[in-house]
């Protein structure tokens, strides 16, 4: 084999190489922007569960108020009604 032929052997090979190292980024690429778009819509699935739990509690909250309110207003009655039996 010559020397040129050798080169254009080497080249080639090269070639070859460089077309494998372009395919395999390109994969990884895809498997990246995969596991972007995957946490993405893990972030916004999180977002929604803190939103549904700041609902929540704003709602236990004013659960809790109306408790409260309810409790008040049963012991009024109850000191009334203590008033009027006397």
């Amino acid at each position: 084999m010559s020397l040129s032929e050798q080169t254009e052997s080497y080249f080639h090979h090269v070639v070859d190489q460089f077309r494998f190292v372009t395919r395999q980024i390109q994969e990884l690429s895809a498997a990246t922007e995969q596991m972007s778009a995957g946490s993405e819509e893990v972030t916004a699935s999180a977002d929604t569960i803190s939103d549904i739990a700041k609902a929540s509690s704003t709602r236990m909250q004013e659960v809790y108020q109306m408790t409260r309110l309810h409790l008040q207003t049963a012991q009024q009655i109850t000191e009334l009604s203590d008033t009027l039996n006397e």
